[in-house]
């Protein structure tokens, strides 16, 4: 005699979907992918700020660390490339990033830049921004 097994169709119908959105849910909240990044620059890098200013793209992987603990950031923080484009005239500088211990990707460019304030690490003064990435 054969045995016909009952398969549970329904079962499987509804639990993987609820099992996507549970997953879904846990994702959103685990990813969150910042907006803007701050950053210190060498105040003699000239930055222009506000609607219509500068934008900031970022050209290389991090390099080094810096210690910016006299810009009232303790901390070691990634030294990356990047280009200012002032009017369409890229400028290279380099930049110390202090709201994030993760590499900033190469590519990634700020615009809506806002002045953080001004700190001298050493015998260098820097001035610190926030940017949006775009």
């Amino acid at each position: 005699m054969v045995t016909k097994l009952r398969v549970y169709r329904p079962v499987v119908a509804v639990g993987i979907p609820v099992a996507a959105i549970l997953l879904l849910a846990v994702l959103s909240t685990t990813a969150q992918v910042p907006t803007t990044v701050d950053f210190l620059v060498p105040a003699a890098t000239p930055i222009t700020t506000g609607l219509g200013g500068d934008e900031i793209t970022f050209v290389s992987g991090a390099t080094l660390t810096s210690v910016v603990g006299d810009c009232g950031i303790g901390g070691a923080f990634l030294v990356q490339g990047v280009v200012v484009v002032k009017a369409g005239t890229p400028t290279p500088a380099t930049a110390i990033v202090t709201s994030s211990v993760d590499e900033i990707r190469p590519g990634t460019r700020l615009g809506g830049l806002s002045l953080l304030g001004k700190c001298t690490l050493g015998t260098v003064a820097y001035n610190g921004y926030r940017g949006t990435i775009r």
